[in-house]
């Protein structure tokens, strides 16, 4: 069915249902067994797993076991793992008649099956559950935390905002751990979270005190009481909090810079309402939307229906009766208030790194007919395509 590489060959059963490997030259390495097989670019890409082929073998009864092969075609690891999850810090986390262990660099085991949890490894360390108890081990299965917490968190996973703590709790209370286990901040707060890191690098804190939440950065200093009902991650040197319904904004050093008196959301529709990294917030007043400076200075009145920050000189606003336009930072309008929707190239290549389409933008006058302009306003498709046809007109003539 496919080449994956180094003269190795994936093949399948007649049904195709089920696939095998064979070197170019013929000799047979698997009979066709396996459910899946990881190709570069598929769904188990290979790339996950240091270039190395991630095989799936569904038993009689339905159970899949997994196993690693490399494109050489040597057996690195048997298949009999229920999961094998890629590297974290050379350890691969593997499960066996349901119990978690770790496989090092040469595929060894080298922390047993035995843990009823485990997280992937950050700064040398994971955290692993045995019985109801949470600890810690090293690279060499080395109990460095003993499993004594109720709750621990060392490596929250699509998080890179975490600082360098563990965050750990104990009979509903929560603080931060050392690598060795000593409590750095005290377990005494009701609640604490990972809350993104300021232009620095240095990671905040929430905590929660009595329904109420404040910030602790990574030097565990508390720069504000818990004293907000709600509070938004840090986005450069600024996050938003809440109080009593309204919001308002502070700064990395706790410092109440846009006054607690607006409207909106904390995350908006968009993802976020703190934009280039921190520069800038989209607020809401009496009903209306505007932007702020992160001083709190009104840089757009809030007489829009809805804003969409994509940077200082193209702010997509929306006015009264469904007209769209775009603005710069000033407010003066770049692209005039002629179109029913203006949004983002969300085509097959969404995710791109090249930035080959992070300057056009979709558009429609009637919600029918769509097409492409730069972020000037020129053309760049006409206006004359289906919503489902235009992506494709846009890659035809840039390339995908």
């Amino acid at each position: 069915t496919g080449t994956i590489g180094n003269g190795l060959l994936k093949i399948s059963n007649k049904k195709g249902d089920r696939f095998g490997l064979a070197k170019e030259n013929g000799t047979l390495i698997y009979e066709p067994q396996f459910e899946r097989i990881s190709e570069r670019g598929g769904p188990e890409d290979l790339w996950y797993y240091d270039g190395n082929i991630l095989l799936d073998f569904a038993d009689k009864d339905g159970r899949s076991f997994f196993g690693l092969m490399s494109q050489d075609g040597e057996v690195l690891v048997p298949v009999e793992y229920e999961e094998i999850a890629p590297a974290s810090e050379g350890m691969m986390r593997v499960i066996k008649d349901g119990k978690y262990g770790y496989l090092n660099e040469k595929f060894e085991l080298a922390i047993p099956c035995k843990y009823d949890e485990a997280e992937w490894f950050r700064n040398g360390i994971a955290v692993v559950k045995k019985g109801k108890k949470y600890g810690a081990v090293d690279k060499y299965g080395k109990t460095v935390i003993p499993c004594k917490y109720d709750t621990m968190l060392n490596n929250e996973l699509y998080n890179d905002n975490q600082g360098k703590y563990i965050l750990a709790s104990k009979k509903d209370k929560y603080g931060l751990l050392d690598s060795e286990g000593k409590a750095v901040l005290p377990l005494k707060y009701d609640g604490l979270g990972n809350a993104g890191k300021d232009k620095s690098g240095l990671a905040y804190y929430r905590v929660w005190k009595n329904n109420k939440v404040g910030f602790v950065n990574e030097n565990l200093k508390e720069i504000t009481k818990t004293k907000y009902d709600n509070a938004g991650n840090f986005y450069g040197n600024l996050a938003i909090v809440e109080k009593k319904g309204k919001l308002g904004a502070i700064n990395n050093l706790g410092k109440e810079v846009v006054p607690v008196k607006y409207q909106g959301e904390i995350e908006s529709s968009y993802g976020i309402s703190v934009w280039n990294n921190g520069e800038y917030l989209t607020l809401m007043k009496k009903g209306k939307w505007g932007l702020l400076d992160k001083t709190g200075k009104e840089m757009i009145p809030f007489k829009y229906e809805n804003i969409e920050f994509i940077n200082e000189d193209t702010i997509v606003v929306e006015k009264s009766g469904q007209k769209v336009g775009i603005v710069n930072k000033e407010n003066k309008v770049v692209v005039p208030f002629i179109y029913q929707e203006i949004k983002h190239y969300f085509g097959t290549t969404i995710g791109r790194d090249d930035g080959k389409f992070d300057n056009v933008l979709k558009v429609s006058k009637d919600g029918e007919k769509y097409g492409y302009i730069d972020h000037k306003g020129s053309i760049v498709i006409p206006i004359k395509y289906s919503d489902d046809v235009v992506d494709a007109e846009l890659e035809k003539k840039f390339g995908k």
